[in-house]
């Protein structure tokens, strides 16, 4: 019979196993900037409609940071979307700040089929 101590040193193992596990391929498996830009536009549209407005404006910013930083030029109509949704999300104005999320989302997703 295994100790709870056991167990849980068990359990620890397990976990610190799994998290190093495809660690190696890290590098080669991250998505491009803007399809993480997108993800964090739909984290920021969950936490404004959950009422969660610091982190939404935090992952607004992420959003915002990413597209700057992949340096392409047809991600401008996007980055200006995220802007009216922060400045509208700031305003208190949530709802007109998920359809500039939603614009922000359909303008990286047309800018992605057209490059």
């Amino acid at each position: 019979m295994l100790t709870s101590s056991t167990s849980m040193l068990s359990l620890v193992g397990a976990l610190l196993s799994a998290g190093s596990y495809g660690a190696d391929g890290a590098d080669a498996a991250t998505p491009p900037l803007p399809l993480q830009a997108a993800a964090d536009i739909r984290r920021a549209r969950v936490q404004l409609y959950c009422g969660h407005d610091a982190q939404a404006m935090a992952d607004i910013r992420s959003a915002r940071g990413r597209l700057d930083r992949s340096g392409e030029a047809p991600v401008a109509h996007a980055r200006a979307a995220l802007d009216k949704a922060a400045w509208l999300a700031r305003r208190g104005h949530f709802q007109d700040a998920e359809a500039a999320l939603d614009e922000a989302l359909a303008r990286l997703e047309t800018e992605r089929t057209q490059t």
